[in-house]
């Protein structure tokens, strides 16, 4: 936004000061609240993957007292996961999206570029620890 009216601003002659002040804690709210969709997302994404391992491995066993509790529940409902994961297919994409938009918006309207640590930023939205993503983006990718 600060781009595109320095840009009109500058266009029609005119000179413009611009400022931007956003407190940590409005980044840190907007992570809060995206935490539980995007937690959902990549859980149900991982027991959809997990699914074809465990059904291999348990094909000829026939007591499956071995298998933890989510490992049971993969094998149980792995058909609902892939059908889930299926029926919203770029949720997580548009997930991890919306995260990176905020990280580099955040950090563009406060001068700083921090377009080089998007690719590390993609690598914790991977794993997702949410105080690492945290921290990561507040500390501006360091």
């Amino acid at each position: 936004m600060k781009e595109v009216v320095v840009a009109d601003a500058s266009r029609l002659g005119t000179s413009v000061s611009t400022r931007f002040h956003a407190g940590p804690r409005a980044l840190e709210r907007s992570l809060a609240l995206i935490r539980a969709p995007l937690e959902r997302a990549l859980g149900l994404t991982r027991r959809a993957e997990l699914y074809d391992a465990v059904k291999e491995t348990t094909q000829n066993e026939t007591d499956l007292a071995f298998l933890s509790p989510e490992l049971r529940d993969v094998l149980d409902n792995g058909e609902t996961y892939r059908r889930e994961v299926r029926g919203r297919p770029r949720l997580l994409a548009l997930l991890f999206g919306i995260v990176t938009d905020a990280f580099l918006d955040w950090h563009r309207f406060a001068g700083r570029d921090v377009t080089s640590s998007v690719p590390r930023l993609a690598e914790l939205l991977q794993t997702y620890e949410y105080d690492a993503v945290s921290a990561f983006i507040l500390g501006g990718g360091a």
